[in-house]
């Protein structure tokens, strides 16, 4: 038996649901992130014939959505604050407990709102998607002490919000 790469459609059965997740946690917009995800498969059918067998086929299809994420944010200066605009409620409390441990859906959404685009993509990809920092350094080009770095001020920055927030129900008592 001969090995092959995926057919695209083969491609996209196993994992467009991935691909749009990542696209609509970066882009915060479920049409944006349908458009993204087709990009993403399109530039798939585009590579394929040049592609290696030996390809991991989620990282780079990972890779290219992350780069279109990113580009995205750059081509149109979209405001973060789309996150919070998430038409999917269960979507975003799922992610809002997964991600952040403790904190309501609503400040890690407002949270997430105030990061810069890359920042945001890394905590998607390690709080949302639950990958390892290996793998997020491999698809962002971004050192894995970088990665830990970047994460770590995130996780400061929700801290200080959530601390920010109740400090008045203390000085009421």
């Amino acid at each position: 038996m001969t090995e092959r790469l995926p057919t695209l459609e083969e491609a996209f059965l196993e994992h467009h649901r991935a691909v749009f997740n990542l696209a609509w946690h970066c882009v915060g917009d479920r049409s944006d992130a349908e458009d993204l995800t087709q990009e993403v498969f399109l530039r798939y059918a585009e590579r394929r014939g040049s592609l290696t067998l030996d390809l991991q086929l989620k990282a780079w299809l990972y890779r290219v959505a992350v780069n279109r994420c990113i580009d995205r944010k750059r081509r149109f200066a979209r405001s973060l604050a789309k996150l919070a605009r998430w038409k999917d409620q269960r979507e975003v409390e799922r992610a809002g407990e997964r991600g952040f441990p403790g904190e309501t859906t609503l400040l890690a959404r407002e949270v997430l709102a105030t990061f810069d685009a890359t920042t945001r993509v890394l905590i998607v990809l390690k709080y949302v998607e639950e990958l390892e920092y290996q793998e997020i350094a491999e698809l962002t080009g971004i050192s894995v002490t970088a990665l830990k770095v970047r994460l770590h001020r995130a996780l400061e920055r929700v801290r200080q919000r959530r601390n920010l927030e109740e400090e008045p129900e203390h000085g009421r008592a």
